[in-house]
Formats: structure tokens, C-alpha cells, sequence
């Protein structure tokens, strides 16, 4: 799971080879659609909305798999992706403050100076970079879609008690698909596939299976397994691994400064979730 999370930010540029942002992330929702409802059907998970949970499941993926993933994707237009992971794994930070104020979590000193830590490290590797221009603006994005996305997990975490994680997550997909139609069918429409590389149609293809299908049944299964907080602390090396798939796919040399910036993250991420209760949420940062 680290290692698809972390290689999809170097994935998804070979994938914008080919295909504009908005038509892949309609693409990649269209094939992943089936083959999650084929994964419920494999492990008998039902595939019915428990009494009154319609609208409730929807609006979770309205935020997790609309709003969020158009932002990020736009994010990723520009972001380099060593950025981008780092940025977006200041998510756990959000999880929790919207976490206490929904009453389900307190405050603790914890948050502020771990929050402020790994903001930190975003600036220090966005400035030791040498970021600027179109790609500080695409670091912000994917910034701000953690947030969106740390929201999605209150939403979607009000749901686990009447429905399992996969079930919550395939059946919150309408919402998330009218968003994607909306943002990509017009630009899908004009993509010329026959003029699509090779290159960027495997990358399409890690996408969706490697990093799409294949790491959402890691992670549920680490949430079976080892429990949310345990599954969480998996977030603190994905941007690490982001940095080398760049350094290595694309050429994208981590400098020194980057480092330590990748660094401040992951620890101000760590002060953040080290001290939270056991129940509290993990958050997944997948793009």
C-alpha cells in the first residue's frame, strides 16, 4: 500500500501524457466502479444502503470522491510530487481537528504543535525546492484537497457502524461519479485515445488497479487487522517514497532541504496522531 500511494503521485504524471485531468479522473472512476462492485460481490459484501443512509453515504462521497479528487487532481497538474505527497499528508492533522470539533475528539497541545510542524515542512520544501510560480499553486491545491479529504473521513466515518468500509466506500460512488461527469465527461469526450502512449496507458492502468482497487483492500484489511491508529502511521512514509519515484521516474533530483522538509511532516504528522485514542479514524492519502 506505502509503495502504490507513494509511486501514484509519479504515476499520475505519465498518465497526464495522455489524458487531461479532468477526463482521468472520470476514466479512472469509470473502470473502477465495476471492478469494486465485482470485489463486493467476491467477498459478499452487500451492496444496499442500510434505512435513511442514501443521502448521508452520498454526501460522504460527494466530499471523499467528487470534491476532493477534482482538487487534487487539478493540484497535480503542476505540484512536483515529492511536494504533493507532503502536502497531502497533513491530512491526519485536519482528520483530527474536525474529529473535536464534531465532539468526537478533544484538543491537545499535540495537535497545534504538531500542525504547525508539518506546515512547516510543506513550506520548507515548497522554499528549499526552489518551488514557485504554477507549482507553489499546485502544492496549495493538493494541500487544500487534504482538508477536503480529512472532512470526507468524518462523513464517512458516521457510516462504519451500520456499513463495512467497502461497502460505505462503493456506495457512496453515484455522488462521487456526478461530480467526476460534471468536471471530466466534456473533456473525455474529446480525448483522441488512438494517440494515447503505451506509457501513459499503463500508468492509467496503476491508476486504477494498483492504487485505486488493489490499495483500498490493503488498507481495509490493515484497518481489520491492526486497527485504524496502526493503519494511519503507514501515511508517514508515503511521501518519502513519492520523492524517490520522481528522483528515479522523472528525474526529479530530492534536494537537501527537501528532505528535511519531508522530514518536519512526517514527525509534526506523528505529534499530531501520537496521542490520539485508538478509535480515532486513519486517514488515507492515495490521490
Amino acid at each position: 500500500m506505502i509503495l502504490a500511494w507513494g509511486l501514484n503521485f509519479t504515476a499520475i504524471k505519465f498518465v497526464y501524457q495522455g489524458f487531461s485531468a479532468p477526463a482521468s479522473g472520470l476514466l479512472r472512476y469509470l473502470l473502477m466502479v465495476p471492478l469494486l462492485v465485482v470485489w463486493c460481490w467476491v467477498a459478499k459484501v452487500p451492496l444496499r444502503y442500510p434505512k435513511g443512509k442514501f443521502i448521508e453515504t452520498n454526501v460522504a462521497g460527494f466530499w471523499g470522491g467528487g470534491a476532493y479528487m477534482v482538487v487534487f487532481l487539478e493540484g497535480m497538474r503542476t505540484a512536483n510530487p515529492a511536494h504533493a505527497a507532503a502536502a497531502l499528508a497533513t491530512s491526519p492533522v485536519w482528520t483530527i481537528l474536525f474529529s473535536a470539533l464534531t465532539k468526537h475528539d478533544q484538543l491537545t497541545w499535540r495537535l497545534g504543535v504538531g500542525s504547525l510542524i508539518a506546515y512547516g515542512g510543506v513550506v520548507t520544501m515548497s522554499v528549499g525546492g526552489g518551488e514557485g510560480g504554477g507549482g507553489a499553486l499546485g502544492t496549495a491545491l493538493v494541500a487544500v484537497s487534504g482538508v477536503i479529504w480529512a472532512w470526507s473521513v468524518i462523513c464517512y466515518r458516521r457510516l462504519m457502524p451500520e456499513q463495512q468500509p467497502l461497502q460505505a466506500l462503493t456506495l457512496s460512488f453515484p455522488a462521487a461519479m456526478l461530480v467526476m461527469a460534471v468536471y471530466g465527461l466534456v473533456p473525455l469526450a474529446h480525448t483522441e485515445f488512438a494517440s494515447v502512449s503505451p506509457t501513459a496507458w499503463w500508468a492509467m492502468g496503476y491508476f486504477v488497479v494498483v492504487a485505486g482497487v488493489l490499495a483500498f483492500g490493503a488498507y481495509y484489511r490493515g484497518l481489520r487487522d491492526v486497527g485504524p491508529a496502526m493503519t494511519s502511521l503507514t501515511q508517514f512514509v508515503i511521501p518519502p517514497m513519492a520523492a524517490i519515484g520522481g528522483w528515479v521516474l522523472l528525474g526529479d533530483p530530492v534536494k537537501a532541504m527537501e528532505w528535511v522538509g519531508l522530514a518536519l511532516v512526517a514527525f509534526g504528522s506523528y505529534v499530531c496522531t501520537s496521542g490520539r485514542r485508538a478509535d480515532v479514524p486513519a486517514v488515507s492519502t492515495s490521490g
